[in-house]
């Protein structure tokens, strides 16, 4: 078992794409102004990891950003807060691992599955999440300050058996309920 505490102090923030493009997630970290995001999670003294996938943004080249990370799971496991962009798999490894789930949906992939997926797993308390397109550039990164300020305990253990079948059936519900391509 990999303990939290990165180099940077006791606590890691990972932010990740998966393997899409998601440029106006990324770009909230590439904001230059003072007091952006990256300035404020290292006077946090927190490690901080942007997954950034397939943009095409000009992306720095330092420890904070990569394309992609070869031990992604194990990366979540070190990981104290994940903000991710709302995939199904990102979210069930943080669930398993009781990592903190900030689920910003990616609203333009595929019929907007991924709103459909985080809003009822945020109804039932089991991540936070908040859409880009309901407020402006300033605001979610103030709302990202905020989870992370508010951050003081694990979303639930994951020991409780019932919460993990709750959980199984939530994902269940989700998939069935989607027509099948033929």
């Amino acid at each position: 078992m990999f303990n939290k505490t990165g180099e940077f102090g006791d606590f890691q923030v990972l932010v990740t794409v998966g393997t899409t493009k998601f440029d106006d997630l990324v770009e909230l970290f590439l904001d230059s102004r003072p007091d952006n995001l990256i300035q404020y999670f290292e006077r946090q003294n927190v490690r901080l990891i942007v997954q950034y996938g397939r943009s095409e943004l000009e992306i720095p080249e330092n420890d904070v950003f990569q394309q992609f990370i070869p031990n992604f799971t194990e990366c979540i496991g070190r990981s104290n807060i994940v903000i991710t962009a709302g995939g199904a798999g990102t979210i069930t490894e943080c669930l398993e691992r009781n990592v903190y789930t900030i689920a910003i949906p990616n609203e333009t992939l595929m019929g907007n599955h991924q709103l459909e997926l985080t809003e009822p797993l945020y109804e039932k308390g089991l991540i936070q999440t908040f859409r880009l397109t309901e407020c402006s550039r300033d605001d979610a990164i103030n709302k990202i300050k905020r989870l992370y300020e508010e951050y003081q305990k694990p979303c639930f253990s994951h020991e409780n058996d019932e919460l993990k079948q709750q959980l199984r059936e939530e994902f269940d519900s989700f998939f069935n309920s989607k027509p099948k391509k033929e």
